[in-house]
């Protein structure tokens, strides 16, 4: 058997706002055939509308036959004063079995 694997995050320690809103963002730059396998969502710059990413959902990764393997802590996001502003941000790590 073979596995694929890849990883996402929600984003939730670079966000001003610090809120989990149902968004993974693809760790890294997938390559054309993986965008179109999961019919990957571009995640577009504020400032140039450029593609700086690529998101989906859960439920996307599902219906396509990733499946979820784990998911970890790996950000914090802080305010000006030294706390925490919100939510933990997490990554995603899904696998396909192939063959």
């Amino acid at each position: 058997m073979k596995y694929r694997y890849i990883e996402f995050t929600d984003k939730t320690a670079v966000s001003s706002k610090g809120r989990k809103r149902g968004w993974l963002f693809c760790a890294g730059k997938p390559d054309p055939e993986l965008i179109a396998e999961l019919e990957l969502e571009p995640e577009k710059s504020g400032y140039d509308g450029s593609v700086v990413g690529y998101t989906t959902t859960l439920q996307n990764m599902g219906e396509k036959g990733w499946e979820l393997q784990f998911v970890t802590p790996c950000g914090v996001n802080f305010s000006e004063r030294g706390g925490m502003a919100g939510p933990i941000e997490n990554s995603y790590i899904f696998r396909k079995t192939e063959g």
